[in-house]
């Protein structure tokens, strides 16, 4: 000390205080009742499918579309992550240990909603098929629309180069000599009630009637001077047509369902095929010299069946109508491919099924920017 120079001292530190502990009991309650409804919406759409219409109840659930069922779920998926990670305890230099038993299930939960976007992809929408399907030559294309409130229909169909054209509720005023010029050449016509049908080929022979499905509600029409009730019963038709793909006329059904979506479906199936199984009734013949009716024990067997179903795609209950059929978009289409409503589709209600004797080569859904419902276009060949 004598020399003036400075005096160093030490001087022991306390020991460094633990890291504070900040816990979120209720941010980490609401991540798992985010991860709860995350399962439920799947959940929810695995029960729909397992059972899909074959209980009243369980149709509504079957009606669920994928792409909605993903998108709720990975909305409640990204909340509950972001909730997970906003209540872990903070800790400065603890290791937080293994991964407990909430971060487990919301994983499993994303493992989960990504198998279910691969199904979607690659089972209901055919994702592995090719998105491009040209015309092959010698396919028969037929064109079917549930036409309400379209009243340019004419120019809408004949873009698509159609061989049938098949229209159901098509609005009081159209231009049918139009329609009938645009597709060229000599065209056969059959219409009765609801339903006109336009071909490039003979019609040999047609009929058509009620379907005698029961308990739709009324429905109310009302314009100016007027209006009028009525119940849907349902409405088909079938038609006998000189195509040339096979040896015989091939067969169309066309199907027109009550639209009154609270009816249960396997109920109305059931009464529809017994209908069109059963019934009696007179049937048009074309000859040269005129029409001639004839009696007719049911509809015959259908080489392909086009129509407004109001029932979704892959229905357990549509089977009940269309029988060993095969729908033309298993065989032939891609993609979401729903038809209703037109502006904002959801459902694919409205169908075409092929008999064993043909195949589907093409499978489109069509807006054209009018009415209620897109349009189908399905080309089909023998086998």
């Amino acid at each position: 000390m004598g020399n003036g120079g400075p005096v160093r001292r030490r001087i022991k530190c306390a020991a460094p205080l633990p890291s504070p502990v900040v816990d979120r009991p209720i941010l980490r309650t609401a991540a798992w009742m985010m991860t709860l409804a995350a399962w439920g919406v799947m959940l929810t759409w695995l029960t729909g499918r397992a059972l899909s219409d074959r209980f009243d109840w369980s149709q509504y659930l079957s009606w669920i579309p994928t792409p909605a069922i993903l998108l709720a779920a990975i909305l409640f998926l990204v909340l509950a992550s972001g909730l997970a990670r906003a209540s872990r305890p903070i800790r400065v230099r603890d290791h937080l240990g293994p991964r407990p038993p909430a971060a487990r299930f919301r994983a499993a939960a994303w493992t989960a909603w990504l198998c279910l976007l691969a199904w979607m992809f690659f089972g209901e929408w055919n994702g592995t098929r090719s998105f491009t399907n040209p015309h092959e030559p010698g396919a028969l294309r037929v064109l079917f629309w549930n036409s309400m409130e379209a009243p340019e229909l004419a120019a809408d169909v004949l873009s698509r180069r159609p061989d049938v054209i098949v229209l159901t509720n098509p609005p009081t005023r159209v231009d049918w000599a139009a329609l009938q010029a645009g597709m060229g050449g000599r065209t056969y016509t059959a219409r009765q009630e609801r339903h006109v049908i336009v071909s490039r080929f003979p019609i040999r022979r047609w009929s058509a009637g009620s379907l005698n499905v029961t308990g739709a509600r009324p429905r109310s029409f009302i314009f100016r001077g007027g209006g009028y009730v009525i119940q849907d019963t349902g409405h088909a038709m079938f038609l006998e047509l000189e195509t040339g793909l096979m040896a015989r006329p091939l067969v169309l059904w066309v199907v027109d369902l009550p639209s009154d979506f609270n009816l249960p479906r396997r109920r109305v199936m059931k009464e529809a095929a017994h209908t069109l199984n059963t019934t009696r009734g007179p049937a048009y013949r074309r000859t040269d010299s005129g029409d001639l009716l004839e009696e007719i024990e049911g509809f015959p067997t259908p080489d392909l069946i086009v129509g407004d179903f109001n029932t979704p795609r892959g229905s357990a209950s549509l089977a009940e109508l269309t029988g060993t059929l095969t729908d033309a978009f298993e065989q032939a289409g891609h993609g979401f491919a729903a038809s209703w409503p037109r502006e904002w589709p959801l459902l694919a209600i409205d169908h075409a099924y092929i008999g064993a004797d043909l195949k589907a080569t093409r499978f489109e859904v069509v807006d054209f920017g009018e009415g209620r419902h897109r349009a189908l276009v399905v080309d089909v060949q023998t086998r």
